[in-house]
């Protein structure tokens, strides 16, 4: 997971000085996946609320439905399956 983190925060770090906001979706898409898989709530709370913001920038359905999907996810981690079934 070291690596991977890794590489998202360089990732991170070049797409900021791009200021390419899709790519910058992208990136807090993989984010998000990478926290599920290690539980870290925080990280990806932070990730589908920086997707859903991007997506309405973009004006990008397709990236809203990815942002809810991450939330959704997130709800069922917590055990929270109504809030689950909302997003989803």
């Amino acid at each position: 997971w070291d690596l991977a983190l890794e590489a998202l925060r360089d990732a991170r770090e070049t797409v900021a000085r791009l200021q390419d906001p899709k790519l910058r979706a992208e990136i807090a898409l993989e984010s998000a996946r990478l926290a599920y898989q290690q539980g870290d709530i925080e990280t990806q709370r932070d990730a589908a609320q920086e997707v859903l913001a991007l997506s309405k920038q973009l004006r990008n359905s397709q990236l809203e439905g990815l942002g809810l999907e991450l939330q959704g996810n997130l709800s069922a981690q917590q055990q929270d399956f109504s809030a689950a079934r909302t997003h989803y």
